[in-house]
């Protein structure tokens, strides 16, 4: 095909079964009025699905079409009660299921399960509205968009578990679906749309990711039995009008303690801050509890962190340098009104063998020591000591240590809290120490001062 004085954008009209067209545009010769010059232009075309000559895959459930070197499913012809949808059919990847395949109303009222792999980009709106029976789906990575009424009207659908890299909901995506009572949004979620769940009548708790940046109006209107809707580690988002369902009576809204912010949109709306427990491991990502927890809740603690050296686990304290409280593993904590760091305390290495080596932390105050007030396990860690009484293990003593001397505080654990007896000095000498303990108020306890210790290990 030949253009004299083309313009310099040309649209060529779609032609079927031509997916690559390469046309020839002349151009005016710069200086001279009577000679021309010509150069390709490619235009790219990819052929649409054909719907009415459909393919069959080998196993004859679906009819299927062939777009851009991708399969696109067009008609579910099985009867299986757990529906996987294929990820390749005659070695073409499936990519896309229109909005015809599941017409059938005999058909789609076999389907109780759906499993959606990675392969598929695209749903076509209002794919899934026919599926009346439809109790579960899981939904493949490979989806960024729920389009508008994909699952409107499913009311038997009860979870749905979305993939890593669904950044919008679109306009009544899940409305009237009135079995589903929690759903739990990935971190990807960007947007929620109009009515995304309206007159779910069951639903009872939304829990959103960090990434949300608007709700559209009336998103959750009719929903008269949600109860929570949270917000996870981010601040309130923006949101139209109608949010929420007329019954506010047992409605609230939960969000990250740290967000400071309540737009007025959620004004009329009873908001709680939530709080978490955040274990410290020293040297990786500290590991934060997934639950929330609001004021007067109560926390379960977990048990201490896997250590390539082994070491004894003497429990979690509020304080790195072990001066808070301490607790142990499953011990409850109340949560006050905000979200609490632990952190790993630990005792002397766990040998399995004699010989074996010895930690490469090993330090001067370092290890078990009998003393004149029992045995204690000692440890020492950036010029600081902890130490635990092995056969009472709720007497402890902490101090530092400046030019050799170490010095500190001694007591008991009591109801998880510390309290102080006294003081001590000592100073370590080969595999002695030598030194004092005194009360609170300086005197000599039982009538002596002396307190000496030999190295065990």
């Amino acid at each position: 095909m030949v253009l004299g004085n083309a313009p310099s954008c040309y649209t060529m009209p779609q032609i079927y079964g031509h997916p690559d067209l390469t046309i020839t545009r002349m151009a005016h010769s710069e200086g001279f009025t009577d000679q021309w010059s010509s150069y390709p232009v490619i235009i790219s075309y990819t052929e649409p699905p054909d719907y009415a000559n459909p393919l069959i895959s080998s196993d004859g459930k679906w009819e299927y079409s062939i777009s851009g070197g991708e399969a696109v499913l067009i008609t579910y012809l099985g009867d299986e009660e757990v529906l996987i949808i294929p990820q390749v059919l005659h070695n073409y990847p499936v990519t896309h299921i229109a909005s015809t395949s599941f017409d059938d109303f005999f058909i789609t009222g076999l389907i109780k399960k759906i499993i959606i792999p990675d392969s598929i980009r695209t749903l076509d709106p209002g794919l899934f509205n026919k599926l009346f029976w439809i109790k579960d789906v899981s939904l493949g990575n490979g989806i960024s968009i729920i389009p508008e009424g994909a699952f409107e009207g499913c009311v038997s659908l009860e979870n749905i578990f979305f993939g890593n890299n669904v950044k919008e909901i679109g306009d009544r995506a899940f409305s009237n679906c009135l079995m589903l009572e929690q759903v739990i949004l990935p971190e990807s979620i960007r947007y929620i749309k109009d009515e995304a769940f309206a007159y779910d009548e069951s639903l009872a708790m939304v829990s959103i990711g960090k990434n949300i940046q608007s709700l559209g109006n009336r998103v959750f209107i009719g929903c008269e039995g949600l109860i929570e809707v949270r917000f996870r580690y981010t601040q309130l988002p923006s949101a139209g009008v109608e949010l929420f369902p007329t019954n506010l009576r047992t409605l609230f809204i939960s969000y990250d303690g740290k967000g400071k912010q309540v737009p007025s949109i959620y004004h009329n709306v009873l908001t709680k801050p939530y709080y978490h427990v955040i274990y410290s491991s020293g040297t990786n990502i500290p590991v934060t509890d997934p639950n929330c927890y609001f004021t007067n809740d109560e926390a379960i603690i977990k048990d201490g962190p896997n250590e390539k050296i082994k070491r004894e686990f003497l429990g979690w304290d509020t304080h790195e340098n072990g001066n808070g409280i301490r607790y142990e593993p499953e011990d409850c904590i109340v949560i006050e009104s905000s979200s609490i760091t632990l952190y790993p305390q630990f005792g002397d290495p766990i040998y399995e063998e004699e010989g074996d080596m010895k930690p490469v932390q090993a330090s001067s105050y370092s290890g078990r020591w009998d003393t004149d007030w029992g045995e204690f396990n000692i440890v020492e860690e950036r010029g600081r000591i902890r130490g635990v009484e092995v056969d009472n293990p709720t007497s402890f003593l902490e101090g530092t240590i400046s030019r050799g001397i170490c010095t500190g505080s001694f007591g008991e654990i009591v109801k998880k809290k510390k309290i102080i007896f006294g003081s001590f000095s000592f100073t370590r000498n080969g595999d002695f120490f030598t030194g004092y303990r005194c009360d609170v108020l300086g005197m000599p306890l039982y009538m002596c001062d002396q307190w000496n210790g030999v190295c065990l290990k």
